[in-house]
């Protein structure tokens, strides 16, 4: 991130309040005395404010630990999703579910491989034919982002991963295709328990996070 080095208008302008500097009035101290501990405390107390701007404001070289590097680390894949997902919801707090899924081209069916949820995730290993799932047969084919911002349009729905879906409290989903070596191995899940959680405009992000999702899982 970029940071300015212009210092604020109000730093520039606003003289410092007097310091709170405690003056003991008392026989042995004269005016003279009590005035030049006033402007000590006033003097100080511009220093400080200068000195902690110009801190946060002209630093050009600062250091912090990556808050992914645990993905890199020996921890089970379950626990990197449970990690990745963390990070995610800084971002968009309305994901309450990350899940991938596998492609097995001999049976044409699409397995859960990993899931991670805000609360017991529906559909642990499940399993499902691509001939009885049109929508993602479409992103199989078409490598396209599905994103569906009111579940209820599957109301309807008689296969077990729609019913399992809506039953979990889940609103509204992203999918996305998992692409490797140039060919479609799964699929990423997001969903949320809001509708209409998914703008268009935060698709380039969350395929970033599905990249990583499915490095998770492969």
């Amino acid at each position: 991130l970029r940071e300015s080095h212009t210092v604020p208008t109000d730093l520039r302008r606003e003289r410092p309040a007097a310091a709170r500097t405690e003056v003991v009035e008392g026989p042995d101290r004269t005016g003279a005395d009590r005035r030049f501990v006033r402007k000590a405390g006033r003097v100080a107390a511009t220093v400080l404010l200068f000195h902690k701007g110009a801190s946060m404001m002209t630093r050009k070289i600062f250091f912090r630990t990556p808050v992914l590097a645990r993905l890199s680390s020996r921890l089970p894949d379950s626990r990197k999703l449970a990690v990745l997902h963390a990070v995610m919801r800084r971002y968009f707090p309305g994901v309450a579910r990350v899940a991938v899924a596998l492609y097995d081209a001999k049976t044409g069916t699409a397995r859960t491989f990993l899931s991670h949820g805000d609360r017991p995730t529906p559909l642990a290993l499940y399993e499902s034919s691509l001939g009885g799932a049109p929508s993602l047969r479409r992103i199989f084919r078409s490598r396209s982002i599905r994103v569906v911002n009111d579940m209820d349009i599957f109301a309807m729905g008689k296969h077990l991963h729609t019913r399992a879906i809506r039953a979990g409290g889940y609103r509204s989903g992203a999918a996305f295709p998992l692409i490797l070596e140039d060919r479609v191995q799964g699929f990423v899940f997001f969903n949320s328990r809001r509708r209409n959680a998914f703008a268009p405009a935060d698709l380039p992000l969350l395929e970033v996070f599905a990249h990583l999702a499915a490095d998770v899982a492969t």
